[in-house]
């Protein structure tokens, strides 16, 4: 969700022959074109926009918080401050007021929570696309419900969210309805078949290739769990080292001679921990493990709701079959020609709800946990 997906690769964008669609598929295709498709765009710009900016305060702000407790480190530990390195204290208290003023227009910047709504809303506009098609109350002639009533509705609770709001939409979770029999009994078969056929391409075979791709993402090298305990023990190594020697001096009264070999140990020691902090800062605001982990487990879901559809068209996949096939517990594939379940529109629409609630769920999560990730915590 941090980058924009190609235009071909994004669901929100429709190509001439399926706007060009009969029946209610087709109008419900031109109304989402009209409607939904330019809130989407700039609200997805400007989430790309905050989010650099975000990771540009992040970059410089741990740049300038390092070099500032290295600065003081180094005055500490190497110079007399009775006696000399006036410029070395003019350098540290020039990094202080520089770091000082990053984490200040990052507070005042608020580029964070504004990549998170912009970000938030984009997704919105994206389900509230796909919640015009899932409907199962939009799709009888007549409709059961006003469906562009309803849709512009929900479009203004998107448009009008700020970022106070956020927390309270991390919160909840919806769940889905299940569809009326009567209602899908009502629903002609060539539009169902329509429908179905649109959805797997457009929706689930290219949240399926998202999620893949997520998934796969290398994990840091500075978020690997090894990395805690030993800049801690070995920190304590160094300080040990650190008393150690400058007790071994004292004690054959040769301090000068070994003073200098015991300040290394002592800058060791708080060189490891700030160099860490900064590496792991940068990393740990994005949250890349734990949304590496959302995505094998949203991949899992979507790969048993294509299944009981009836699988999507390999050519609907944008890498090869063996690389993102994923199997359900029963082990068939996710991938498959023919249809393997009857066209009852009650299950089809009773999973198409299940997608968007599951990917609606994922939405919320991905909230929760970038709330948590504020980089200055």
């Amino acid at each position: 969700m941090s980058a924009q997906r190609d235009l071909a690769a994004d669901e929100m964008f429709d190509s001439e022959e399926n706007l060009a669609a009969t029946g209610r598929l087709g109008e419900f295709l031109r109304f989402a074109e009209a409607r939904i498709l330019r809130p989407y765009e700039d609200a997805d710009h400007a989430a790309l926009g905050h989010q650099r900016r975000y990771r540009s305060v992040i970059f410089v702000a741990a740049v300038l918080a390092s070099a500032t407790l290295l600065a003081t480190s180094v005055n500490k530990v190497f110079f007399d401050q009775a006696s000399g390195a006036p410029w070395g204290l003019g350098i540290e208290l020039g990094l202080a007021i520089l770091s000082a003023i990053a984490v200040g227009i990052g507070l005042r910047g608020g580029w964070q929570k504004k990549w998170l709504l912009a970000r938030y809303q984009a997704e919105r506009y994206r389900l509230a696309k796909f919640e015009l098609l899932t409907n199962s109350e939009y799709w009888p002639d007549p409709p059961r419900t006003d469906w562009r009533a309803e849709t512009e509705k929900t479009l203004r609770e998107i448009a009008d969210l700020e970022d106070e709001a956020l927390d309270e939409q991390a919160r909840e979770e919806r769940i889905a309805e299940q569809p009326s029999l009567a209602t899908c009994e009502a629903v002609r078969r060539d539009e169902l078949e329509r429908l179905l056929a649109y959805y797997k391409r457009q929706r689930l075979a290219l949240q399926i290739d998202y999620f893949t791709r997520a998934s796969r993402e290398k994990r840091s090298f500075w978020l690997r769990s090894f990395w805690t305990p030993l800049v801690f023990f070995t920190s304590m190594v160094l300080v040990s080292a650190h008393l150690g020697i400058d007790l071994y001096g004292r004690l054959h009264k040769s301090v000068a001679d070994h003073e200098f070999l015991s300040r290394i140990f002592l800058f060791g020691s708080v060189l490891l921990p700030v160099v860490f902090s900064a590496m792991r800062m940068r990393h740990t605001a994005n949250e890349a493990a734990r949304n590496r982990n959302r995505s094998l487990a949203r991949r899992a879901g979507l790969a048993e709701i294509a299944r009981r559809l009836g699988g999507i068209p390999a050519d609907a996949l944008s890498a090869p079959l063996d690389a993102v096939e994923p199997t359900s517990r029963r082990g068939k594939p996710v991938a498959a020609g023919a249809s393997q379940a009857p066209l009852d529109p009650a299950f089809v629409f009773a999973h198409l709800s299940l997608c968007e609630q599951l990917l609606e769920a994922d939405q919320r999560e991905w909230l929760r946990l970038m709330l948590q990730a504020e980089w200055y915590h």
